[in-house]
């Protein structure tokens, strides 16, 4: 039988499955640990296959814990049940702060349960939600919670940001948006007047998606951190997104590592480089740039005192 050590002392703690299945042994033993511990705060549990058994068995005694203030499910095989399952824990735990289920094929039915719960829920600031499918009606859903939740701070996917005042972190990364729900989502983007950080990596925007991201750079006067890696930007672009660049303020760091950029983008950067004076941090690296260009680069972002160049 597990028995967690330090139980009055221990705040912390991370449970690597290696992929095994959640049996009965296990799940009994941390069930009878989150209901009794006291002193617990964070709880990280992935590569395990819970199935139904272990997320119910969780889930109710994850309701009975009263410390608990950050969870971590990620890559659990969680399903439309285990959504359900742990949208009940969102809405009766009442000191969870921050919870992730990301890196689980949640479907439809667990992001609607979520959503459901989004709503009225008012202790939950960080919900990390990345590559978990999310299809374009789970967008609209997510939309509709946001609308009225008022205490999440950081969502790791959503679409309202038209209207949420209270969001500044947004990770959607490896999320395999449809084109239609990145382009809703980056027209909210736009006229967002709380977002300071957006990684929207990994989820090959089309050419229209690049558009509306040069658009957001132009419009966009809280946007400070842009996440843009592993997205087949090409060429065109790539010369839409520098030109914004150029006109944009506020950025301040922006990661458009591999991409697929190429030699034809040595002048546009290096006048982004010239022009931009909020700019400190560019990562242009597996982008198949020339030494020439790399060397150009080198010598336009020689002149600002604090800035880090990767190519």
């Amino acid at each position: 039988m597990l028995s967690l050590p330090l139980e009055k002392r221990l705040k912390e703690l991370e449970f690597n499955g290696g992929g095994s299945a959640l049996g009965y042994p296990l799940r009994k033993a941390l069930s009878d640990e989150l209901c009794k511990n006291n002193t617990l705060i964070s709880l990280s549990i992935f590569n395990l296959r819970l199935e139904a058994r272990g997320e119910k068995a969780l889930a109710k005694a994850l309701i009975q814990n009263t410390t608990l203030t950050s969870l971590y499910l990620s890559n659990n095989h969680l399903c439309a049940l285990g959504g359900k399952t742990f949208a009940e824990v969102i809405r009766k735990n009442k000191t969870l702060i921050s919870l992730s289920l990301s890196n689980n094929r949640l479907k439809i039915e667990g992001i609607q349960s979520i959503s459901n719960e989004l709503k009225n829920n008012k202790t939950l600031i960080s919900l990390n939600l990345s590559n978990t499918h999310i299809d374009y009606e789970g967008v609209k859903l997510l939309a509709e919670a946001l609308r009225m939740n008022t205490t999440l701070k950081s969502l790791n996917f959503a679409k309202v940001l038209r209207v949420n005042t209270t969001l500044i972190s947004l990770n959607i990364l490896s999320c395999k948006l449809f084109h239609d729900a990145n382009e809703i989502l980056l027209e909210a983007i736009c006229v967002n007047s709380a977002l300071i950080l957006l990684d929207i990596s990994n989820n090959k925007l089309k050419p229209r998606n690049e558009q509306m991201l040069a658009k957001l750079l132009r419009m966009n006067y809280t946007l400070t951190i842009l996440d843009l890696s592993c997205n087949e930007i090409g060429v065109k672009g790539g010369r839409e997104l520098a030109n914004a660049l150029c006109e944009n303020n506020m950025l301040t760091c922006l990661n458009f590592s591999n991409n697929s950029l190429g030699s034809k983008h040595q002048k546009i950067f290096a006048e982004v480089l010239r022009n931009n004076n909020t700019l400190t941090y560019l990562d242009l690296s597996y982008n198949s740039l020339s030494t020439r260009v790399k060397n150009t680069l080198a010598i336009a972002s020689s002149t600002k005192t604090t800035f880090t160049l990767l190519t």
